[in-house]
């Protein structure tokens, strides 16, 4: 299986992709992408807790960050009863967080549908994908919300991917007609999301801007010029995530996206 938590533009890869949760068969981490056409990338010795890999994000494998908590995907994610994940997606940059669920900040915990929410106490994110070295208002724009579970497919299936893992799993070796012609897998039965919440956050004040500061203090102690992910404010309560503002282009204040469930294998 490919199950994903992704959004895009109207127009792919012009209007950009965001990957939040994806990975296949019996990988044991979440990975993180964005995809665009050429000229975004991320950045060497970003903040984030992720371990960076390609950065070009043109790539077709998008500029990808792998998460290092061993419970963010496939049967440990189930077992550990789930998380949480948040995106900001403004002009400052596009960051993510993962909390598994006994984990989870005191200000998700809190939330409701209708209260805003402080993520002053989030730390630093899985992956961090800042401006201006990837400019969001060139290659976004509004995003829709995309959940699906791929069945093969040019990732699941291809040997590659496939043989390491799975390719026990039938008589012929190869993912479509072991898992998918006639019957199907039993192994389906337990591939499913279940999908406690999705809210979107727009700031009410003015929106951030991508203009350098030197507050970002690299991992390694060096000060670079790029601004630190908005992570002081207060939002206000749940909006629609598609929303676009006159001229067609995404609200790019500061809208966050928290999905939660606890099923996903």
């Amino acid at each position: 299986v490919w199950p994903a938590f992704w959004s895009k533009g109207p127009q792919w890869p012009d209007n950009g992709e965001i990957d939040i949760i994806e990975g296949v068969n019996l990988m044991g981490a979440n990975r993180y992408a964005l995809h665009t056409l050429p000229g975004c990338s991320q950045p060497q010795g970003v903040l984030q807790t992720g371990v960076p890999g390609v950065t070009d994000c043109s790539q077709p494998t998008g500029c990808f960050v792998t998460e290092t908590r061993p419970d963010s995907f496939g049967e440990a994610f189930a077992t550990a009863g789930g998380g949480v994940w948040a995106t900001q997606f403004d002009v400052a940059g596009i960051f993510i967080w993962f909390w598994n669920r006994a984990n989870l900040p005191r200000s998700i915990l809190e939330a409701t549908s209708t209260s805003s929410i402080d993520i002053s106490e989030w730390g630093p994110p899985s992956a961090s994908y800042p401006a201006p070295v990837c400019d969001i208002p060139r290659f976004f724009s509004a995003q829709q919300l995309v959940f699906d579970i791929t069945l093969c497919g040019v990732w699941a299936g291809i040997p590659s991917e496939y043989d390491p893992q799975c390719s026990n799993a039938g008589q012929t070796g190869r993912c479509y007609n072991d898992n998918v012609v006639g019957p199907g897998s039993p192994k389906y039965d337990d591939a499913y999301f279940e999908i406690n919440y999705v809210r979107a956050y727009t700031t009410g004040g003015p929106a951030p801007t991508a203009t350098p500061s030197s507050g970002w203090v690299y991992p390694n102690g060096s000060s670079t010029a790029m601004t630190l992910p908005t992570a002081t404010g207060v939002f206000s309560g749940a909006r629609n995530p598609i929303d676009t503002s006159p001229n067609g282009v995404a609200s790019l204040g500061m809208s966050c996206q928290f999905v939660s469930w606890s099923g996903l294998i």
